[in-house]
């Protein structure tokens, strides 16, 4: 069955078109991603232009459905819709003007769609797996044990959160570095509560967004190719590229999308925060995430 979800995060809007089979991705049809930059301007109003750039970007996405014949669709939206006093507004608006189902999702569910997305890619279920998702107003967690979900969380430390919070001077300072990681620490409490009780080696899988930066371009081409494996010490090395610099340099690294410079100092200083605590040697990026698992949920698409 042709199915489509369309995934309106706090930066960035995405379609995908995939053939759906006993409730797994068979084959991918159609990915498709534009810059929204929803939170410019804060998070507790979307403001004109963001929702232009939204509505640009679901003109784009209402071609791709046409081509494919796609009538099968729906959209979830998370933590920028979900937080924003006219979110509600902004929902009525999209499903009067394209007449498709849109559903603004609780972080609890925005986790669980990631989970049922990434073990579609990655065998979770034998070991210890933290897997993180990085979006703009939230960013998820879910740490398992053997198949069994332990920690399962949205944490609204998204990266606009963090930048606006302590990416006051560009480049940051060193102060606002650790500010930033003791505002991580006093966050995340509760995840590494759940994990403080854990002795096995956990496995770090950092699903979609900033981390397919990590990507090699035969990855990122090869649309069967669901995952890889990254050594932490090639994040170090990007970390210290672009850390010092403001965001005029930053756009002139080699390698990265123009897009993210603005938040890619944050992003990386999370990603960076989670591998020292984890003592991790490597992470998995994984291509698959919400829209992998919630275009699996057949509660979507019921007529």
């Amino acid at each position: 069955m042709i199915r489509a979800i369309i995934d309106i995060g706090t930066n960035t809007a995405h379609i995908l078109i995939a053939d759906i089979q006993n409730r797994k991705v068979e084959e991918v049809l159609h990915k498709e991603r534009h810059y929204t930059f929803l939170g410019e301007g804060g998070l507790e109003t979307i403001n004109d232009e963001a929702i232009e750039r939204l509505k640009f970007a679901l003109d784009e996405f209402a071609k791709a459905l046409s081509i494919f014949n796609c009538k099968n669709v729906h959209i979830v939206a998370t933590a920028g819709l979900r937080s924003a006093s006219n979110g509600p507004n902004i929902q009525e608006q999209i499903n009067l003007k394209y007449g498709w189902p849109i559903s603004i999702i609780s972080g609890l569910k925005e986790s669980q769609y990631i989970y049922d997305g990434a073990k579609q890619a990655i065998a979770i279920d034998p070991g210890t797996s933290l897997i993180m998702d990085i979006g703009g107003g939230s960013v998820e967690y879910i740490f398992s044990i053997d198949g069994k979900v332990i920690h399962q969380k949205s944490y609204p430390i998204g990266i606009s959160r963090l930048y606006e919070q302590f990416h006051y001077n560009d480049p940051m300072t060193s102060k606002s570095v650790a500010d930033m990681e003791n505002h991580l620490d006093e966050s995340l409490i509760g995840l590494w509560n759940a994990i403080s009780v854990q002795t096995k080696e956990i496995t770090f899988i950092g699903c979609a967004g900033t981390f397919e930066i990590f990507l090699t371009e035969t990855s990122k081409s090869d649309i069967k190719e669901a995952y890889q494996k990254v050594d932490v010490k090639v994040a170090d090395r990007l970390l210290s590229e672009v850390i010092n610099k403001g965001l005029d340099e930053r756009t002139k690294v080699e390698g990265l999308p123009k897009e993210r410079m603005k938040y890619i100092v944050v992003a990386l200083l999370l990603i960076n925060y989670m591998t020292q605590r984890l003592d991790s040697k490597h992470f998995i990026v994984c291509k698959y995430a919400l829209k992998e698992g919630a275009i699996i949920d057949e509660t979507l698409f019921l007529d």
